[in-house]
């Protein structure tokens, strides 16, 4: 098990974000991107659009502990210094991170 308080920090939403992801149900429920490992910690302002007929919602914004992430198999090493991240918007309204199905994952906002 791990510590998410190690992994994550909630942010509040003038927070200034080094990126700005959008997470889309029309994509399978999920986003996926690289990031850089040099990019530690990477403050992300998430939000999400669950139809094309809604609005995008914002979800928060996150301080998040990349090589943390790694540890508590949230995450991927994929290439050389990069690690694939993945959010998961599941069907109790929650957006999870999450390396792969079947893996552990871990609650970071709501939709």
């Amino acid at each position: 098990m791990f510590d998410a308080t190690r992994v994550f920090e909630a942010m509040p939403s003038s927070a200034e974000a080094t990126r700005h992801w959008t997470g889309n149900d029309d994509e399978e429920f999920r986003l996926s991107t690289l990031v850089s490992l040099a990019e530690d910690p990477l403050v992300v302002a998430l939000s999400w659009r669950v139809s094309a007929a809604l609005p995008v919602a914002f979800v928060g914004c996150y301080r998040l502990h990349l090589r943390e992430l790694l540890r508590a198999d949230l995450a991927r090493l994929e290439g050389r210094g990069n690690m694939r991240l993945r959010f998961v918007h599941a069907g109790d309204g929650g957006v999870y991170v999450q390396r792969k199905p079947d893996a552990p994952q871990l609650l970071i906002g709501r939709v």
